[in-house]
């Protein structure tokens, strides 16, 4: 019997290999086989066995070709861990945002309360005891409250503090979505094929995502929750952040 076996080996810590065997034989056994390999493996063992169960070796491979690479395993988790910075980004801005719209809000609803009751103010009184001045005048508080109405009014028109606040909302909402898919692809048992064709849906919808920005301090201060919970690997040294 001749035979000849080529080794497909690997130097993983499963130690996991294939091999192809092409022989012709006749009924006897010789001393040795020929075994063509990977040099630096020095020897090898062969289990002999007449009756092998190969459900085992199969689910094996099964596992290593569908199985999470180390490489894409740190890609994946390097998206999350981006997506999930600018999660938290954009609900802080949110935040921000919405805090200002009240803010600017309530005083200027105050201020127009106090001017509207003004006009029921005893004015004449004050003018009669204290003189004509300045500071006795229903005109010159009625012109100064004004101009601050004005001010936040106009500030709410063109800013639009509310409808920033929705949109970063909105956006903060849609980067969750995007980082519970990349949890299910990591947590799940897909094959290859499929795992990456739910990546590259994942990538284009990440992609699509309107690119509104964040100021640095709120984006500074979502990298920061999200590598207090220690949850990612290290940056990619070769991937920058990007502030969007």
């Amino acid at each position: 019997m001749q035979a000849i076996t080529i080794s497909l080996g690997t130097l993983s810590e499963d130690g996991l290999s294939a091999s192809i065997f092409s022989f012709t034989a006749k009924d006897g056994n010789v001393p040795k086989s020929f075994v063509v390999g990977p040099s630096e493996i020095e020897n090898s063992k062969i289990n002999r066995k007449t009756q092998i169960d190969p459900t085992y070796l199969l689910e094996k491979l099964d596992s290593k070709i569908n199985n999470l690479g180390a490489s894409q395993r740190l890609m994946i988790l390097d998206w999350m861990r981006k997506v999930h910075q600018l999660e938290y980004a954009h609900r802080y801005e949110s935040i921000k945002w919405s805090n200002r719209h009240l803010w600017i809000g309530y005083p200027a609803f105050i201020i127009s309360l106090l001017i509207a009751f003004s006009f029921r103010f005893p004015w004449d009184t004050i003018t009669h005891d204290f003189g004509i001045h300045w500071y006795t005048n229903h005109g010159f508080y009625i012109a100064f409250l004004t101009s601050f109405v004005a001010l936040f009014t106009g500030y709410q028109t063109f800013v639009r503090p509310n409808e920033k606040a929705v949109v970063h909302k909105n956006t903060g909402q849609h980067h969750e979505k995007v980082r519970h898919q990349l949890e299910y692809i990591l947590t799940s048992e897909l094959d290859k094929k499929t795992r990456n064709k739910k990546l590259e849906l994942i990538r284009k919808e990440w992609e699509s995502i309107d690119s509104i920005n964040v100021s640095y301090k709120k984006f500074k201060e979502g990298k920061d929750m999200v590598k207090s919970f220690k949850k990612y690997p290290e940056e990619l040294g070769f991937i920058k952040d990007r502030i969007k």
